[in-house]
């Protein structure tokens, strides 16, 4: 028979739900508010611009993905995290929705296992 394989997010249901992260489905009516997410890196991608290079990262949870757009000043601090090849993300933003697309404005990019370290 076939088997089906769990979404590598299943296995840090529990840590998300404990970061208080809305699904990546529920984005569309939190727009223009600031939420957090968590998700997998499936992608991300560098764009240089005159004030420094701006970064995207696609993110996915267990429902959907989304993208994610890091400014600048945001995208020097993310690199390093990135860097460290983290399972899953967990990103604070705004919800921003252009034209009919979803967007993340990020404020924070970090890894799940350094927001969860301190909780019990």
């Amino acid at each position: 028979g076939a088997s089906i394989s769990a979404h590598p997010m299943t296995l840090f249901r529990e840590e998300i739900r404990r970061e208080k992260c809305q699904p990546i489905s529920t984005l569309k009516k939190w727009a223009g508010k600031n939420v957090r997410i968590a998700g997998i890196r499936l992608a991300s991608r560098q764009h240089p611009t005159k004030t420094g290079s701006m970064g995207f990262i696609t993110l996915e949870d267990e429902e959907a993905l989304c993208e994610v757009t890091c400014f600048p000043r945001q995208w020097s601090l993310a690199k390093s995290v990135l860097l460290e090849r983290p399972e899953v993300l967990i990103i604070t933003g705004r919800v921003d929705i252009r034209m009919g697309v979803l967007n993340i404005i990020a404020e924070t990019v970090a890894p799940l296992s350094k927001n969860t370290h301190h909780k019990n």
